[in-house]
């Protein structure tokens, strides 16, 4: 289904709502209306999440149980900062054994190299003793890099946005485990249809509605549009940013209607009031049916772009009508 959404405001600036007709009654009952000046918007509908520009979804690189976790939600951290660390008792432990062989195995490099001098060793097994030390040094960078993959640091200066582990839990490698990032400034990663991401471009004003801020008027623009869309679920991701005073907070789901055309001084009539390209017009107590030109088109209001004049009296319910009079 397309996700083309067409709405009119009187202000683009202003609340996204529905436009006013004053409904009067005709001498024979019907219900009538009249056009109204206004401007006409354009919008592409999408559905999107409010996330920090800079933030980064933190995973343990090795499986296992969450020993010590050293931040909590809220807290600031910077770049390397330590978040987290598994249980890492074996594993230290074979490090210090292999330390422990490396620095006997240094002793004798340098005994064997002075002995070798004196030609008390021979030069073949001062040079299998330089081997085993450095196979042995090979396997501490190795096992003190594994070490070091069990703890979790920050890699950005930010925020802990959330925190989704206690200690003694078991994480996995696929487990998000922290949220870190930047409270300021924030975007909308919004989803678009295919069919109507021609019609986005970068700039474009977007208005936003939130459930928890039904009476607030959010106002964004369209920063980036992904090159490539999803071929699976059948849309594109667009980035909307936001103006750092916006009430929006991270992880809050919005919606959006992301303005790509605009006309004022348009002439408005209700959707109801159109059958086809025809209204039907109240003149001295006559009723008329007359085809009109129209534009722009949404679920509640139409653009007239000829054939109806501002002062004109139009049925709002012509089905009701054209039943009486079949």
């Amino acid at each position: 289904m397309r996700k083309l959404f067409i709405f009119f405001i009187f202000v683009i600036m202003a609340a996204v709502g529905l436009f006013y007709f004053r409904m009067i009654q005709s001498a024979n009952g019907y219900e009538l209306t009249s056009p109204k000046k206004g401007t006409a918007v354009q919008a592409v509908y999408a559905t999107g999440e409010v996330e920090p520009l800079y933030w980064s979804e933190i995973s343990p690189q090795i499986s296992g149980k969450i020993s010590e976790i050293y931040v909590k939600e809220g807290d600031k951290v910077k770049t390397g900062q330590s978040l987290a660390k598994l249980e890492d008792d074996l594993e230290c432990a074979k490090a210090s054994e292999i330390m422990a062989r490396l620095q006997f195995l240094d002793k004798e490099v340098t005994r064997y190299a002075e002995l070798s001098l004196k030609d008390h060793v021979s030069r073949q097994s001062y040079e299998k003793v330089l081997s085993e030390r450095n196979s042995v040094k090979a396997q501490l960078e190795t096992q003190n890099a594994l070490v070091a993959r069990m703890l979790m640091t920050s890699p950005l200066d930010g925020t802990v946005l959330r925190r989704d582990i206690e200690p003694g839990e078991a994480a996995k490698t696929d487990q998000v485990i922290f949220w870190v990032g930047q409270l300021k400034p924030l975007r909308i990663s919004a989803e678009v249809d295919e069919e109507d991401i021609p019609l986005v471009k970068s700039g474009q004003k977007s208005l936003i509605k939130a459930d928890a801020f039904i009476n607030k008027n959010v106002i964004g623009e369209v920063s980036e549009i992904t090159p490539k869309g999803d071929p699976v679920n059948k849309n594109f991701r667009v980035r909307i940013s936001l103006p750092d005073d916006s009430p929006l907070l991270i992880g809050m789901t919005v919606e959006v209607n992301i303005v790509t055309k605009e006309e004022p001084d348009s002439l408005l009539i209700p959707s109801s009031c159109v059958i086809g390209k025809k209204v039907w017009v109240s003149e001295n107590g006559e009723i008329s049916e007359r085809i009109i030109k129209t534009g722009i088109r949404s679920e509640y209001l139409i653009q007239v772009l000829d054939g109806l004049r501002e002062n004109e009296k139009i049925l709002a319910k012509p089905e009701e009508y054209i039943s009486r009079h079949r």
